[in-house]
């Protein structure tokens, strides 16, 4: 579930009545904007806040996708393209609207909501995505004048509406700490598997994916699950171990539950796994690995070169914006792959490649050529143009001798299927 702020303004009272949000594709100039595309991030059951002449009015759940269609009649003539985006949505007003000065300034100024500008004021535009804490901060500042339910809707991590298999992919690599205090670590998503190790065993487990989407779904529905076979199935150590690196969960013991953390008692949260800020300085001194060989890799990678190319898109940029990228994940290579630095790495930028090649949304077929996931469930046109554009291309890095570290990716990583341009 995600959550949306909308500025109506002129078109509040024909959107009302008619429960819909529409917005153009282009304006006039043929000009379109992120404002009015974001129509097409949102999905059944998303939460819309709507904002008109100064005040928070109402609150609606959307009841299908945007759709394309023409400008509704009640809607001004003359501003904008014909053809835009139209957004059902069951709308209720509230029973006394939030003015923008009942929002306190430390969430318009400090928590860079794209709906406000540097001076906390609203900024002219159409649809936004809120971030799911500021959503339920803002749920709980205001419970007594909006609907029963939302708050608690609110605190659900939006990890859960990615599904289990993005979730597992997410944690490939990582070490996950079960209830008993042991390590486990996914090493690889197999179809509708997971490859888990754990620390002592001498063989990896297959874990049913459909098992952590159970347990996924079992929080979402009851706000708790307790970890045990009988009720999330015979993997339940791992399966909790991988509850906890929610974002807003907690853990309790007797019997190993895995719940969500009260509103209440996130009131400082924020993105990421842990909930709360710590007491005490932010600052303090640790002590942590460091990847020894990185320097060498990078050398071998760049040269002396202030310029070279992106090995996925192939465009060339100063040396700065592009990543020394380990092809197999280094976490799960040896320390004789690790030193293999003629073959286990790449160059690639850090305008979306290094970043859909890590997260399994590309990778290279036999042949050396760029192969790109379905982007069907992620929200928008901006990451699906990305993936189009990269798709069938060469890549520049392939060779024979590390065709094998791309296998592995490619068998592991890689969240599969041809990639069609919708």
């Amino acid at each position: 579930m995600s959550y949306w702020w909308v500025n109506q303004g002129q078109t509040f009272a024909a959107e009302r009545r008619d429960g819909f949000l529409w917005a153009p594709k282009t304006g006039k100039n043929g000009r379109s904007f992120g404002h009015w595309q974001t129509m097409s991030m949102v999905r059944p059951s998303d939460v819309v806040l709507h904002y008109a002449k100064g005040a928070v009015r109402a609150i609606s759940r959307a009841t299908a996708s945007a759709s394309d269609a023409p400008r509704p009649s009640s809607l001004p003539d003359g501003v904008w393209d014909q053809l835009g985006w139209l957004l059902p949505v069951d709308m209720n007003d509230l029973a006394q609207p939030i003015t923008l000065d009942e929002i306190p300034p430390m969430m318009r100024y400090q928590q860079a909501q794209p709906m406000f500008n540097q001076h906390g004021g609203v900024v002219q535009g159409y649809l936004y995505q809120v971030d799911i804490e500021w959503f339920a901060q803002f749920a709980r500042h205001f419970a007594d004048r909006l609907p029963v339910g939302v708050e608690i809707e609110a605190r659900v991590p939006a990890e859960i509406a990615g599904g289990a298999e993005n979730l597992l992919r997410v944690l490939i690599g990582e070490q996950l700490l079960t209830f008993d205090g042991d390590n486990e670590t996914i090493t690889a998503v197999r179809g509708s598997k997971a490859i888990v190790s754990s620390t002592g065993a001498t063989q990896s487990q297959s874990v049913p994916v459909s098992d952590v989407q159970r347990a996924l779904d079992l929080l979402q529905r009851d706000s708790s699950v307790i970890c045990q076979p009988e009720h999330v199935g015979d993997h339940s150590t791992f399966i909790g171990a991988v509850l906890r690196t929610l974002p807003g969960t907690q853990l309790l013991l007797q019997p190993p539950t895995i719940s969500l953390e009260p509103p209440s008692d996130r009131s400082t949260a924020r993105p990421g796994r842990g909930t709360s800020m710590p007491s005490g300085p932010l600052d303090k001194q640790v002590t942590r690995n460091t990847r020894t060989e990185q320097p060498a890799l990078r050398r071998s990678l760049v040269g002396n070169k202030s310029i070279s190319q992106c090995a996925l898109c192939g465009e060339e940029m100063p040396i700065e914006f592009l990543v020394a990228a380990h092809i197999k994940q280094r976490s799960l290579c040896s320390d004789e792959e690790k030193s293999d630095l003629v073959n286990i790495g790449m160059l690639a930028c850090k305008f979306g490649c290094d970043d859909l090649y890590e997260l399994g949304y590309i990778s290279v077929d036999p042949s050396g050529v760029i192969v790109a996931a379905s982007a069907d469930e992620l929200h928008g046109n901006f990451i699906s143009s990305a993936l189009a554009r990269l798709a069938g291309a060469p890549c520049s890095a392939f060779t024979s001798a590390n065709a094998k570290y791309f296998q592995w990716h490619r068998e592991n990583k890689y969240r599969g299927g041809s990639f069609e341009l919708h």
